[in-house]
């Protein structure tokens, strides 16, 4: 439950804080809430698995997958107040066929272009199983690949779950994970040439490694974070880390083990660069050091940009501790951080589980809110594996996956909301705060 404030005592030492309080459900100090915006205009079976990246001027793209008429992959670009720069979704693969399309990630670069991979079922050069694909597009949403190109050139089982970064230089890396147990890695130029002949292996220990996520380290190179099964300081499935420069050169001789919680699983990790060039990862763990032991909760540690720890353990980020808390997604917000993810549990009105939680925190790790809140405004069916970005003027966009939404009744559609800073006002030069609908303590 929130606080109220202390008259001007609380409201001065929230100034001192530097606290902004969001705009929220519940929470209308400023004005309404910003509301839920369906992303998706076609509505035919499922529109899934969505991406989101944001550019310097707080325009945001958001990539998703579509099965429609056939499978797709689909973007749509939004100003930075969340409305809708594209008057329909625009289709991002070239091919037009059946083969499955999946799991899309998205990466601006700094001219406003930006670069999508995906995964595919077959497609020509790979048709033995899930295959990897990339392509380029210009500022304004043309394509600078007249058609997607294939990014593995291992071409034997299965490659999952590509994400993508876009470095220093332009030049962009995609990870992904391999059928032969390994998270592998190749380079491209900004102009979409190969810098590897062919991919490179990422992990140096471990066993079955998957669901790598990357980010750029500004100055440095990029991280990459994966999930595996009997690394050397966790006998079950852990969470693990490796940096490289932007020439692929390892900057840590061996992979570091995120997580200092050794029992039962650590997955779904995600990694965000904070303003400091340091890097937060964030991930699901069955069991904490923390307060939640009820099953599935948020964790999250912070490394400097050399990779030593901030943090001796992981902080839990969930506080709202009911049922699980899976899937999380973090991002960069001013100095600290900001994390989502998928709750059995709820801050707000959704008692129709799972919801989508946030919580931001501020460079020295603390919390900014009371309580986690609550960011879908569809409170039926399920909200599902949330995704979050950055914007300049200190907001958040998260974008989800739904099973409920009045204007797409078939099936899953992709939504987003754009969660604000709200301003201090209404009183606040008397030091009165009768006026405020909810304070942070």
């Amino acid at each position: 439950m929130r606080r109220s404030a202390s008259k001007a005592g609380g409201a001065a030492r929230l100034a001192a804080a530097g606290l902004l309080a969001f705009l929220v459900p519940g929470s209308t100090h400023a004005g309404p809430p910003a509301g839920c915006v369906q992303v998706n205009t076609i509505t035919l079976n499922n529109q899934r698995e969505p991406a989101v990246a944001a550019k310097a001027d707080g325009e945001f793209v958001v990539a998703w997958s579509s099965t429609t008429s056939y499978p797709a992959i689909y973007g749509r670009r939004f100003s930075a107040a969340g409305e809708p720069i594209d008057g329909t979704e625009l289709r991002l693969n070239a091919f037009a066929d059946e083969d499955s399309r999946l799991d899309p990630d998205v990466a601006y670069a700094s001219d406003g272009g930006f670069v999508v991979t995906w995964q595919v079922m077959g497609g020509p050069g790979d048709d033995s199983s899930w295959s990897v694909w990339a392509r380029r597009f210009a500022a304004d949403a043309t394509p600078l690949d007249g058609e997607e190109f294939l990014v593995n050139t291992i071409t034997q089982g299965w490659q999952l779950d590509p994400r993508v970064a876009v470095l220093d230089d332009d030049s962009f890396v995609i990870v992904w994970e391999n059928f032969s147990a390994d998270v592998r890695a190749r380079r491209y130029s900004a102009g979409g040439v190969p810098l590897d002949p062919v991919e490179f292996v990422v992990e140096t220990a471990g066993g079955g490694p998957g669901r790598p996520a990357v980010e750029r380290l500004p100055g440095t190179g990029f991280v990459v974070v994966w999930e595996t099964h009997s690394a050397p300081g966790d006998s079950f499935v852990s969470v693990q880390a490796r940096r490289f420069a932007t020439d692929g050169t390892p900057l840590d001789a061996d992979q570091f083990q995120v997580n200092t919680y050794t029992d039962l699983w650590q997955q779904n990790a995600d990694v965000a660069v904070t303003a400091s060039g340091g890097f937060t990862v964030a991930w699901a763990s069955y069991g904490s050091w923390g307060s939640d032991d009820s099953a599935w909760s948020i964790q999250g540690r912070r490394y400097e940009s050399s990779g030593v720890p901030v943090d001796a353990e992981e902080l839990q980020l969930n506080r709202i501790t009911l049922g699980s808390q899976r899937y999380p997604a973090v991002a960069a917000l001013g100095g600290g951080f900001v994390a989502a993810w998928e709750s059995f549990a709820s801050a707000g009105g959704d008692d129709d589980p799972p919801s989508v939680q946030a919580a931001r925190f501020a460079a020295d790790g603390l919390p900014l809110d009371p309580l986690d809140f609550q960011v879908n405004c569809y409170t039926t069916g399920q909200q599902l594996r949330p995704v979050v970005a950055e914007l300049p003027d200190g907001s958040a966009v998260v974008v989800w996956e739904s099973t409920a939404a009045a204007d797409d009744p078939d099936d899953r559609s992709v939504h987003l909301r754009v969660v604000r800073p709200a301003i201090f006002a209404d009183g606040f030069e008397s030091g009165d705060t009768s006026g405020w609908s909810s304070t942070v303590p």
